[in-house]
This record gives C-alpha cells, sequence and structure tokens, in this order.
C-alpha cells in the first residue's frame, strides 16, 4: 500500500514541480499551449487528493468499515437530527399539541 501511495504521489505531482522549475529558469519565451499544460499538471496534481482515499479503500479493510460507518451515521441515524418541540406533550396544566396550548 506504501508504495501505491508513493508512486500515485510521484506520477500525479511530477509534472507540476517540472512546470514549476522550467518556469523560474526558463527563458522569456511563451508558448500558447503552455497555459493549458500548466492547467493540465496542476489538475493531476491535486487529483492526488482525490485518488488517496479510493487506494486506501482498495488495500485497506479497516479503513472501508470506518468509510462506511461515517457516511451511515451522518446520513440514516435519525437521533442525530434536532427535533423541535412543537408536536411533545409537556406535563403541568398546559400541553402542546401542533403548536397550540390547549
Amino acid at each position: 500500500m506504501l508504495i501505491a501511495i508513493l508512486v500515485s504521489f510521484v506520477i500525479c505531482w511530477t509534472p507540476q514541480q517540472y512546470l514549476l522549475l522550467w518556469d523560474a529558469y526558463r527563458s522569456a519565451t511563451f508558448d500558447k499551449n503552455m497555459r493549458v499544460i500548466k492547467y493540465v499538471a496542476l489538475y493531476l496534481a491535486y487529483s492526488n487528493s482525490a485518488i488517496n482515499p479510493i487506494m486506501y479503500a482498495g488495500f485497506n479493510e479497516n479503513f472501508r468499515r470506518g468509510f462506511v460507518d461515517v457516511f451511515r451515521c451522518a446520513l440514516w441515524r435519525e437521533r442525530n437530527r434536532v427535533h423541535s418541540g412543537r408536536n411533545r406533550v409537556h406535563s403541568g396544566r398546559n400541553r402542546v399539541h401542533s403548536g397550540k396550548l390547549e
């Protein structure tokens, strides 16, 4: 897993680092396609952050279980929701039903 993460990091970030060094030490010539190349290199470098969780999930069963538990907790658990007190019955003289006092 470590080697796969390291290889993906090198593949994703090498074009960006190369272009940064090239830009620092190049001559004054400007290529019209260079803006597109720089954008693609930057997009590839940032895509490494999106690839990492997928690789972790592919290699590590504990990561997969934890990832599923987090989404289950965030999406489907009712106990984490905040309920309003409009439809609750209070003890005592005044009862609240649908927001009206009885």
